[in-house]
Parts: C-alpha cells; sequence; structure tokens
C-alpha cells in the first residue's frame, strides 16, 4: 500500500464541494523502423499506449453552503496490485504512475488539481524461494563440421526471482562427459531487453550490463562433478517489468569455450531468464514520502 497527505488549503470562503482523489497509470511506447535501402527505403513509424488503472474516489466533502478558509489534512492508502508491470522509462518506452488530487464544486462548474509521480516497483518475493536451475546443452562442431558431441550445463540460482539490494551466485554444473572437447571456460553476460509492441510488430534493444568469465578447464568426455560460479551485483538497474507494449527483461547468457579449432556454429548461446525485483523483505512505509497540496 501507498500513504499519501493530500493538503487542502482553503484561501478565501467557498461554496459547497468535494475533494477526490484519482490513481492513473499507463504505458506507451514509439519506435521508427526502416525497410529497403537507398531511394527505395521506406521509413514506418510505431506507437502504443495502455491504461493500465484510472480510478477516482472521493475523500471529502465541504457540504455547508459556504465553507470557511483554512488548511485541511487528508490521509489516504492506496493498494497497488502486485499484478500491475513496475515503473520503467526508457527512449521511446515508459510505464508511469500518478496521483492526483482535485476540489471540485459539485455543479463542475470549476475544479483546482495537483498531482505527484509514483515510483512502482516490482512486486518483491515472499521470504521463502524455491532454487532455481536450468539445463543448458551445447553442441560443439570443427571447423570442418565434424560433431564433438554436446556438453550439458546446469546454471543454478537461489530463486528466479532476484532482490537488487543483495549480490547472487550463479552456479554451474557441467556434464562434458558426452563430447570429446575440452570445455575451457564459460563467458556469461547479465543482460537486458527492452521490448517495445504495437499492433503485432516488436522492438528489441538488447543492453550487456555486466560480464564475467569462469575458468573451468574440464577435459572431454568427462564429468567432474565440480561447482564453478560468479557473483553478480545489480545497482542502479530499473526492475524487470511486464507491460503490454512496454517489457524490461532481464537473463543471464551463457556462452561456452571449447578446447581446439571450432567453427562459428559450434559456439552456442543459452539463456537464463530472471526476474530482478525490490527488496526480499521490504521495510514499513514512511509517512514522510508523498504529499500533495492544493491551494
Amino acid at each position: 500500500p501507498v500513504q499519501a497527505l493530500v493538503t487542502v488549503a482553503l484561501l478565501q470562503d467557498i461554496p459547497e464541494c468535494e475533494v477526490l482523489l484519482s490513481f492513473i497509470g499507463w504505458e506507451e511506447c514509439k519506435w521508427s523502423s526502416v525497410a529497403g535501402q537507398g531511394q527505395t527505403h521506406s521509413v514506418s513509424h510505431h506507437k502504443a499506449t495502455n491504461v493500465i488503472v484510472s480510478s477516482e474516489f472521493p475523500i471529502f466533502s465541504f457540504a455547508a453552503p459556504i465553507n470557511p478558509q483554512g488548511e485541511f489534512n487528508f490521509p489516504v492508502i492506496i493498494s497497488i496490485p502486485p499484478n500491475y508491470p513496475a515503473s520503467f522509462e526508457a527512449p521511446g518506452a515508459r510505464i508511469l504512475y500518478k496521483l492526483v488530487a482535485e476540489i471540485r464544486d459539485k455543479n463542475k462548474m470549476w475544479s483546482i488539481s495537483s498531482g505527484l509521480h509514483l515510483f512502482v516497483k516490482q512486486a518483491p518475493i515472499l521470504s521463502t524461494v524455491s532454487p532455481y536451475s536450468k539445463e543448458i546443452q551445447f553442441p560443439v562442431v570443427t571447423m570442418c563440421c565434424i560433431s564433438k558431441g554436446q556438453s550439458r550445463i546446469t546454471a543454478k540460482l537461489q530463486s528466479m526471482h532476484l532482490p537488487k539490494s543483495e549480490d547472487h551466485r550463479l552456479d554451474f554444473k557441467i556434464d562434458n562427459s558426452s563430447c570429446s572437447a575440452p570445455l575451457n571456460r564459460l563467458n556469461v553476460k547479465l543482460m537486458s531487453r527492452v521490448e517495445k509492441i504495437s499492433s503485432g510488430q516488436v522492438s528489441s534493444d538488447p543492453k550487456t550490463i555486466q560480464e564475467q568469465t569462469v575458468t573451468c578447464l574440464v577435459p572431454g568426455g568427462s564429468n567432474d562433478g565440480k561447482n564453478y560460479s560468479c557473483i553478480f551485483k545489480f545497482p542502479n538497474i530499473q526492475d524487470s517489468t511486464l507491460g503490454k507494449c512496454v517489457r524490461n527483461l532481464h537473463l543471464f547468457l551463457v556462452t561456452a569455450e571449447f578446447g581446439g579449432v571450432l567453427c562459428s556454429c559450434g559456439y552456442s548461446v543459452g539463456d537464463v531468464p530472471i526476474v530482478i525485483c525490490g527488496e526480499k523483505d521490504p521495510k514499513p512505509f514512511q509517512q514522510s514520502a508523498n504529499e500533495i497540496v492544493i491551494d
């Protein structure tokens, strides 16, 4: 829940009116795409908007025919469903939430409003979580396109939902028993991918946030049973979010480097999807935050 304080300052006597509060959330995206080359190329412009929430409810009614000047405070609590997408902003894509307080006369002849933006986080996970693992299979091929077999790697995390306030260890178990080429190292990238969606068209913008190398040196035809790991931090990363026209996705991209002369098709890439979220056990809300003043 979000706590807010609506302050109404009446600078003069006013007739009968009411105070209302609106909670608004929306997402929007836009981008351009180019098809063809030279003089025959064409440019298409895409955009989409989706209303997440738009609700209005009364806070207080000044019911007297004439209401004297003064300052009035109205504390309110807004519940935000956990399935709402998290706030997000990037070039050409954003998810925004806003609280708007309004004082309006009963005949709707005049009104005064004021608002503030809310930052909505990805729903935090519970203290008890289930371990998360994914098996990645790497087919290995030489320069002459001769198969060297297949290596299997199991990636493990404490959970698929990873709080930004903690360090996270990504563990690997390597089974190279069905591959004759040695597995020398793993390259692991923490990636984000912003997706913009409009009328079935999708624009995708992947970026590398962090990158680490894990040295393995696992011989061909062996399963050493060892645990290999790397640790990632999430500084200044926006939460994962899944809107209808704006998405901010995160994943670990894993590439294996094998010994021997291999062609490019031998470097298979596997991905481990994750969700970056708020604190695991969030602290109680502090009242000092959100104040809306109407005067």
